[in-house]
């Protein structure tokens, strides 16, 4: 007799079907590549149903469903559920490159349809132009990193997209035009979004012209880092034009500029500008805008209405009047927080504000913070004593919920970031159910929108996070910590590419995990190294703590040079938590980690630097200058700055903190 198990029987209970076992797949979605499961979602696919273990997408069940994977095989439909149509497999390929004015094939295979046949397929290559092709070819006009996205749509109208990248070089042969009129580049000099330069290219000894993408960086001092073709982080800053040719008559490209960020809400209209675009030996002929939704116009500055919440990639191609054309992209947050506008620089001071009084007696308006921090990270949202196991609750405690408001935005009109922090020492926010973390996304996500926070910072203290037996860096099983991971990716989803999460776990759920990978001690590793690809900055509490062994096995005192510079360079490098190599955490960039101190002598019970030695401990990190007796194997030039407790603090100081080491970060970009 052929066994029959309910999918929903098996999630009530807990059970893992046996592969061999039949289940009744009726209303299981289909498995997507495009979709975000998390922990516990049910699909079918190819006939079979599958649990999620954790957060996934884009790993196909049937191939990431042995142990300790993404996946749980439940076992295989058993035909009630008959006649759904199962979505086709898009596949783009990639990533591509290529140089301008030179063809480059795409490739769909590899795209399938499980039940039936592929009959449509729709390129997108991110710069205006599309293709039905299967595999279609395309040139490119400019140099830049387009995002190219093939929907595939099966005979039955199902459709699934795949997005890669194609990279495009200048072409070497000219396509700079005549640089004689254009500024040298020199470093320090103040350039604008979409100014052009000429430099040699060290390598080709060819004079290049190149286009700044990010104003910041192309400004920056720092040559070894950003100087247009020889930098070693130029592309970050600068596109390639092409090589300059000496002579006349070339035609340059046009500058699009989409501006931006947008935001509003679903079924109200928004403005969009191309203000600032413009041809430097024409005119514009031409404009293509897409909202990311599917819609396009071909107006200069058209109003569009999104239908649904989101965050979307809003792209302007602009072309002048002898057919080159340049494309410019944007982002549009529909009722979310979205990120404020422009990018973080590349050094950060960030404080913690209370959302409360306490002993020093001091509280400041949100709209009064100073513009010295840059990241703001307002304390706290705890739990919602009255509401489902899991929630959390925030509101204003000493402002007006309009005032609070306007002060979060007259902060992100400055540039700076303002987000919310979960945890604090009276909070105990353990997610130990799939209820509790369905409840946690969901209250976290509203407050997030709510107020209109750039993002989430975590600072989980007091055993919130605690290994069980088992737990290792790559692969936790502790509920409570699988159940936060999948919770954080799905809230940033929800907000976008531009969502900031930050960190401030304390030294021994940290760098504490080398010397014993137990309990709390090392329980934020597994945290760090799942989210790593969304984390902005990790800047542990080097406070309220004791002595901490490096890995150089010396016990590091606290507030001391070699303290900060070690546990820094330990989470750069990497480390064996427990000393165990086969349970390796892997170091993260120099540009995610900060170090974090009191503000003042009452803000914390230890770790009070003299701002003297916390300049020789960024001195030494940053360019091996200053070091005491720990000296790390390389510089770390990325390296991103400081953190305190608190904002408030440091005003009841008189800005002990916020001087000196906003001066010093300044000097030092």
């Amino acid at each position: 007799m052929k066994q029959l198990i309910k999918v929903a029987a098996l999630a009530t209970l807990g059970l893992q079907a046996m592969p061999g076992a039949a289940v009744v797949c009726d209303g299981l979605d289909t498995w997507s590549s495009s979709a975000t499961y998390l922990g516990g979602h049910e699909v079918q696919h190819n006939n079979n149903a599958y649990r999620a273990n954790w957060w996934t997408r884009n790993h196909n069940p049937e191939t990431h469903s042995n142990p300790h994977q993404e996946w749980s095989l439940l076992g295989a439909c058993d035909g009630s559920g008959g006649g759904n149509n199962q979505a086709p497999g898009a596949n783009a390929n990639g990533p591509y490159s290529g140089q301008v004015g030179t063809a480059i094939t795409f490739s769909s295979a590899g795209s399938s349809d499980p039940d039936g046949t592929i009959t449509g397929y729709s390129w997108n290559f991110g710069d205006g132009n599309t293709s039905s092709a299967g595999s279609p070819s395309h040139t490119y006009s400019n140099a830049g990193t387009y995002t190219v996205t093939l929907t595939v749509t099966d005979n039955d109208g199902a459709s699934a997209t795949a997005s890669t990248a194609a990279t495009i070089t200048g072409d070497g042969g000219g396509s700079g035009g005549n640089c004689g009129g254009l500024p040298t580049y020199v470093a320090g000099t103040a350039y604008t979004t979409g100014q052009r330069v000429a430099n040699v290219v060290d390598a080709s000894g060819d004079t290049v012209e190149f286009i700044c993408n990010i104003a910041g960086w192309c400004s920056s001092p720092a040559a070894w880092a950003y100087e247009p073709g020889n930098g070693r982080h130029w592309q970050d800053a600068w596109s390639e034009v092409g090589r300059c040719d000496g002579g006349g008559g070339s035609n340059k490209a046009p500058l699009a500029n989409a501006n931006g960020p947008y935001s509003g809400t679903a079924g109200s209209a928004i403005a969009f500008s191309s203000a600032g675009s413009s041809d430097p030996d024409g005119t514009i002929a031409g404009y293509r805008w897409s909202f990311g939704d599917g819609n396009t116009s071909a107006a200069a500055d058209p109003s569009h209405s999104y239908a649904n919440d989101g965050t979307y990639t809003v792209t302007l191609t602009v072309t002048d009047d002898d057919g080159a054309s340049t494309t410019d992209s944007t982002i549009a947050t529909i009722g979310g927080g979205g990120p404020g506008p422009g990018p973080l620089p590349r050094r950060l001071l960030v404080g913690y504000w209370h959302n409360f009084i306490n002993e020093s007696g001091v509280y400041i308006p949100m709209a009064e913070v100073s513009r010295d921090w840059d990241i703001v990270s307002v304390a706290f949202a705890e739990n919602d004593r009255f509401g489902q196991p899991g929630a959390l609750a925030f509101a204003p405690a000493e402002e007006s919920v309009a005032s609070f408001r306007a002060g979060v935005q007259a902060l992100q009109a400055r540039g700076q970031k303002v987000l919310i922090s979960i945890g604090g020492a009276n909070a105990h926010i353990q997610l130990n159910s799939i209820a509790e973390r369905d409840n946690f996304i969901r209250s976290l996500g509203d407050i997030i929108a709510d107020y209109g926070f750039d993002g989430l910072d975590i600072d989980l203290e007091g055993g919130s996070l605690n290994m069980t037996a088992g737990d290792t860096v790559t692969n936790p099983r502790t509920p409570a910590i699988i159940n936060l991971i999948d919770a954080t990716r799905a809230i940033k989803a929800r907000f976008g590419a531009g969502f900031v999460l930050t960190m401030a776990p304390e030294t021994a759920y940290v760098q504490g995990g080398y010397a014993n990978f137990a309990g709390i001690w090392g329980a934020y590793l597994p945290l760090i190294h799942a989210l790593r690809n969304d984390l902005t900055v990790l800047h542990v509490q080097h406070y309220n703590t004791g002595s901490i062994t490096g890995t150089d096995d010396n016990e590091h005192q606290r507030s001391t040079v070699n303290f900060h510079v070690a546990l820094s360079d330990m989470l750069i490098t990497g480390f064996a938590a427990g000393r165990d190599p086969n349970n390796f955490f892997p170091g993260l960039r120099a540009d995610q980690v900060a170090i974090g101190l009191p503000a003042s002598a009452g803000a914390a019970g230890s770790g009070q630097t003299s701002a003297a030695d916390v300049h020789r401990a960024l001195d030494c990190l940053i360019r091996l200058a200053n070091c005491g007796s720990y000296r790390p194997a390389q510089a770390h030039p990325n390296f991103r700055g400081l953190m305190t407790w608190s904002i408030n603090w440091d005003v009841f100081s008189g800005g002990a903190f916020s001087t000196p080491h906003r001066d010093y970060l300044d000097r030092n970009p």
